[in-house]
């Protein structure tokens, strides 16, 4: 309530990363316009520039694997929807399930994970080490509640496609990109979507779309032009 208050003041500006969240601004907004509630992504850093280059055979990663990634600080945590990626894994072909391993990056016990399902874990990750999603042939971002997660611009940054769910901001990320989106929950489409994006390709084609999108550069020159854009309209 203090916040839906505080929206409501003339002199307020409101910077939203994702149009689903600036939407839920203006459902709660009687004085803001597209004038006051400006989208402006989260920047995301080069995630090549400093990090070292991973070698994959340190994980354990033959030539032949498909790595299929997932990223959260509590990797149990319902809503960002592990379960569905290992429900869809199994329900993959064989010849494409015997090639896959799940990066799984985050804290957590999986002993729950059937052994059919080969995982590899990363508990303490350094971003400023290297680059998690160098290692991924496909992030898969299946939150059943999000906004705008930084880990589909870090993945995107590094070159890597990305699945998602379509809860909160993460289909209109993926649609900029023509990745596939799948319905919140269901398992089939999870499924389809993975094998949809393990045939894409990873690389600098990515990377280039995505710092256009989220380049600190970019981001930046937007968040001065809006604050300009306030100070002169003040009040």
């Amino acid at each position: 309530r203090k916040i839906n208050r505080l929206i409501n003041e003339n002199n307020v500006y409101i910077v939203s990363p994702s149009h689903w969240l600036a939407e839920k601004t203006n459902s709660v907004s009687h004085r803001h316009g597209p004038e006051k509630v400006r989208i402006i992504r989260n920047p995301v850093s080069n995630m090549n520039l400093d990090q070292q280059k991973v070698n994959r055979s340190r994980f354990g990663i033959d030539e032949s694997d498909l790595i299929v990634g997932f990223v959260s600080v509590h990797l149990n945590n319902p809503l960002k929807g592990l379960a569905d990626v290992v429900n869809a894994i199994k329900i993959l072909p064989e010849t494409l399930k015997s090639r896959i391993k799940l990066l799984a990056v985050g804290q957590g016990d999986l002993s729950w994970i059937p052994p059919e399902i080969r995982v590899i874990r990363v508990v303490d990750w350094k971003p400023t080490e290297y680059s998690i999603y160098e290692l991924m042939d496909l992030l898969i971002v299946p939150s059943h509640q999000e906004n705008s997660p930084n880990v589909i611009g870090e993945a995107l940054m590094s070159g890597t496609p990305v699945v998602g769910s379509d809860t909160g901001g993460i289909a209109e990320l993926l649609r900029e990109f023509n990745f596939p989106v799948f319905k919140c929950g269901d398992i089939e489409e999870i499924r389809e979507s993975m094998e949809v994006g393990l045939k894409q390709q990873r690389g600098e084609v990515i990377q280039i779309k995505a710092k256009m999108m989220f380049g600190y550069q970019k981001i930046g020159l937007e968040m001065k032009e809006f604050y300009d854009f306030a100070l002169k309209n003040k009040g």
